[in-house]
């Protein structure tokens, strides 16, 4: 359950959030309670993780329609992180956040999407690791995995790449819960593709 200045700040990314993607409010709505969940169980800083995770995916709304249609792209990926961070640095001034704080959040908005853009960079602190693993989860929760997926064998295909990307990207050795959340929902997912009913 948000706080007073976590819905706040939801409540500020929100009209950000609409004019993005399709997903990027629901998305984002969705992996709170994750981001939750991991913070608490891995002792991590609700004051950065869950304004980085209410902020990170603002940056699509100021990306040109053009490439918010090509959003696997690595020159899209960077420019709505590059774009979401001076949003988010802009909009955390409201909140008189401190700023060592302010710079933390807006440096995971930067690199939150570093695994999926095709940049050769890795994330390696605790912070970075956990924003990209809550971001990555959306994929494999019941909206984000069905999602733009319709045939069993779209399903599982992508169940299959997810795997084999959390896998490559090492998005969760670090975390307890992260690692749990990730293996029920692999399960769940797996599950879903044998009961759906296809047209």
């Amino acid at each position: 359950m948000l706080n007073k200045i976590y819905k706040a700040m939801l409540e500020r990314a929100t009209p950000y959030l609409k004019r993005g993607r399709k997903y990027d409010y629901s998305h984002t709505k969705a992996i709170i309670p994750i981001a939750e969940t991991i913070i608490k169980k891995d002792g991590l800083d609700e004051e950065i993780i869950l304004p980085a995770i209410i902020f990170h995916d603002i940056g699509w709304s100021l990306v040109s329609n053009e490439l918010r249609l090509e959003y696997y792209s690595h020159k899209a990926r960077m420019a709505h992180m590059r774009m979401g961070a001076k949003l988010t640095k802009k909009l955390l001034g409201q909140f008189n956040y401190p700023k060592n704080k302010v710079n933390s959040i807006c440096h995971l908005v930067r690199v939150h999407d570093y695994p999926s853009s095709g940049v050769n960079k890795s994330l390696k602190t605790k912070n970075e690791l956990a924003v990209a693993c809550i971001d990555f989860l959306w994929r494999l929760t019941k909206s984000g995995f069905w999602a733009n997926t319709t045939t069993k064998s779209e399903a599982t295909h992508k169940l299959a790449t997810l795997k084999s990307h959390a896998k490559e990207k090492k998005l969760f050795y670090f975390s307890k819960a992260g690692t749990k959340i990730y293996k029920r929902l692999l399960a769940d997912r797996a599950q879903d593709i044998k009961k759906k009913t296809y047209h």
